[in-house]
């Protein structure tokens, strides 16, 4: 049988595109497809690791597919469809896209839009993500957060080996984090750490003087405004605590 790709957003393994169409067909006997001609694109032999795209043609050997056409209309039916979840999607892949390879894509994530989902938020990056996951068999996984007020750039694993490198570079600080912000007035001393313990009162971190975790942040002051009335700050964390 023959599948022409519709509607792709990014590309993808053709080794993974098929794993999500077809989930009753194991990592071996895709590849064993592949390499006996029995799955091609294009009318062509390929290999596992080809990005498949936009009106490729799949040819697929019947035996493949036999037995997997209920299991996706299934899988289908559990795609959350929500008109704003799929313009989120749509723009993750477009409107906010700043940079792609074939491991990853970086956003630009606009401030007031929440990255996780919870009991008060109808609509988050995460659901976003889910959704592209679900619909076009992406392996998509968001490494790092923001929070819903803060604008910024946000890296999205295309992969489980992406996303645990990711992961990793952040925990050890390979990846170095800056914030801007805009002050009204300026700080007395231009550059400086800013040391403070925090703690967790109800759903918000506050400040304390007796207990909590030390939480330490670098901070310098790139330019002040002709009145001195407002600053513009860079902020780099050297711990990672929870709304440094």
């Amino acid at each position: 049988m023959k599948i022409t790709i519709n509607d792709f957003l990014v590309t993808t393994r053709l080794d993974k595109f098929l794993k999500r169409k077809y989930s009753h067909l194991t990592q071996g006997v895709i590849e064993r497809g592949i390499r006996k001609g029995h799955i091609k694109v294009n009318d062509a032999k390929s290999k596992a690791k080809l990005q498949v795209k936009d009106n490729d043609v799949l040819t697929i050997a019947d035996y493949l597919t036999t037995c997997s056409n209920q299991k996706h209309i299934k899988l289908k039916k559990k795609v959350k469809d929500n008109v704003g979840v799929k313009a989120l999607a749509h723009k993750i892949v477009n409107d906010y896209k700043i940079a792609e390879t074939s491991d990853y894509i970086i956003i630009n994530k606009p401030a007031l839009l929440p990255t996780q989902g919870g009991s008060k938020i109808s609509l988050s990056l995460d659901d976003a993500i889910k959704y592209l996951n679900k619909s076009f068999y992406y392996d998509f996984k968001l490494v790092h957060r923001l929070d819903r007020e803060t604008s910024g750039l946000l890296i999205i694993a295309k992969n489980h080996k992406t996303a645990i490198k990711l992961s990793q570079a952040f925990l050890h600080h390979s990846i170095e984090k800056e914030y801007t912000a805009i002050l009204q007035g300026v700080p007395s001393q231009l550059s400086g750490e800013i040391i403070t313990n925090i703690t967790k009162t109800g759903d918000r971190m506050v400040e304390t003087q007796n207990g909590g975790k030390v939480s330490i942040t670098k901070y310098q002051v790139k330019a002040v405004s002709m009145n001195s009335q407002l600053s513009l700050v860079s902020f780099i964390p050297v711990t990672g605590r929870t709304h440094q």
